[in-house]
């Protein structure tokens, strides 16, 4: 018996890029998130932001597809 996962659940891809980061302040960085096959993508200004792009669908308000 296979078990079949719903779509929603399928893992997603993504390019993360860091720009700037900070040696002083570690959780301070600054880049962008992509996922790939859609052109999404959005910017992050910490690690907690990169967090909440990466945790999913409900909690990234701020997405834009093809910026």
């Amino acid at each position: 018996m296979t078990r079949t996962e719903p779509v929603s659940s399928a893992p997603e891809s993504y390019v993360v890029r860091i720009y700037r980061r900070n040696a002083a302040v570690p959780g301070r960085v600054t880049g962008t998130v992509e996922v790939v096959g859609s052109g999404s993508e959005s910017s992050f200004r910490s690690l907690r932001e990169l967090q909440k792009i990466l945790a999913g669908p409900a909690q990234r308000p701020g997405l834009n597809p093809n910026p």
